[in-house]
C-alpha cells in the first residue's frame, strides 16, 4: 500500500514524533520503502502502558532480552522467535522508562531457510501473496550462487512471453527481477516449524 491508501484506511496520522516510525496512526505504526514510499513494516504502538514485566508475563521468558548496553542504544528490546529454525522473530522494545513503546516483526538474515528443494515452495508462497496466477509460468531449475547466498530461478511467461528470473535468498527474501536484471519487488516469506507460514 501507498502512504495514501493507508491514509484512505486509518484517517490522518497523528502528529506524535518521539517514535521511530514514519506514521502512527493510534496505536498503530506504519514504515515506508524509500524507493517506492510503499508499506515496509507495520508495528505496534501501545497508546497504554505496558511494562516488560507484563510482557514477559503474557508471553514467557524471551529468546533474548537485550539490554541498552547490548542495543549500544538507550532502549532495551526482547526478541520472540517461534522456533529454532525460523527466519523471523517478534521485537518488544522499550524506551528508559521500562515502557514498551514499540512491538514489531523482523526478520533474520543469518538464519538458511530456502533449499533446492523447498525454493520453489518459496517463489509459489510469492504468488500467493500477490494474487498472481502461478500456472502460466514456465520456470528452469534453480542456480546456488553460494557466494552471494541465493537461489536464481529463470523463467518465462507463457501467454506474454516476459522472462526474467527470480532471486531467492537462503534466509526467505523472494525477489523479481526483470530481463533486465533490475529489481522490481520483492517479499519476504517467513518460515518456522520446518514449513513456510
Amino acid at each position: 500500500m501507498t502512504e495514501d491508501e493507508v491514509t484512505a484506511v486509518l484517517g490522518e496520522p497523528s502528529d506524535e514524533d518521539d517514535i521511530p516510525v514514519d506514521d502512527v496512526f493510534n496505536d498503530i505504526g506504519v514504515r515506508y520503502t524509500l524507493h517506492d514510499e510503499s508499506v515496509e513494516q507495520v508495528l505496534i504502538t501501545p497508546e497504554e502502558d505496558i511494562t516488560f514485566d507484563e510482557i514477559i508475563e503474557s508471553f514467557g521468558e524471551p529468546t533474548q532480552d537485550l539490554s541498552p548496553e547490548d542495543t549500544g542504544t538507550s532502549v532495551r528490546i526482547l526478541t520472540y522467535q517461534p522456533a529454532a529454525d525460523s527466519n523471523f522473530y517478534i521485537a518488544v522494545e522499550g524506551d528508559e522508562d521500562d515502557n514498551i513503546s514499540l512491538i514489531y516483526p523482523a526478520h533474520t538474515t543469518n538464519t538458511e531457510v530456502v533449499t533446492e528443494d523447498n525454493v520453489m515452495n518459496f517463489i509459489s508462497a510469492y504468488y500467493d501473496i500477490n494474487v498472481l496466477d502461478m500456472s502460466l509460468i514456465s520456470f528452469e531449475d534453480p542456480v546456488l550462487n553460494a557466494e552471494e547466498g541465493y537461489f536464481e530461478v529463470p523463467f518465462e511467461n507463457i501467454h506474454h512471453g516476459l522472462t526474467g528470473y527470480f532471486r531467492v535468498w537462503t534466509y526467505g527474501q523472494v525477489e523479481y527481477m526483470n530481463e533486465n536484471g533490475e529489481y522490481v519487488y520483492g517479499e519476504f516469506i517467513p518460515y518456522a516449524d520446518g514449513e513456510i507460514k
